[in-house]
């Protein structure tokens, strides 16, 4: 027989705060440091091809047939 979970949250199903504006001020910078100090963005020139694993950006119609918002997203 299922157990009974009603009104046990879990952290993938507890109710979430979201402003209504968050606050925006200063995080690029937060964030532009903690990526240098992290090396979140460095690459070694000596790294052979086989070990680089990069993608710029998909095919603009990866995802279907081509539409008039792909003209938002690659112009």
């Amino acid at each position: 027989m299922a157990e009974d979970t009603q009104g046990t949250d879990t952290p993938s199903t507890a109710p979430i705060n979201v402003p209504d504006k968050p606050a925006l001020e200063g995080l690029e910078a937060a964030l532009t440091q903690r990526w240098l100090a992290e090396g979140t963005y460095k690459f070694n020139p000596d790294t052979t091809r086989e070990q680089v694993y990069s993608i710029d950006t998909p095919p603009p119609t990866a995802s279907g047939s081509l539409h008039v918002g792909h003209m938002f997203s690659f112009t």
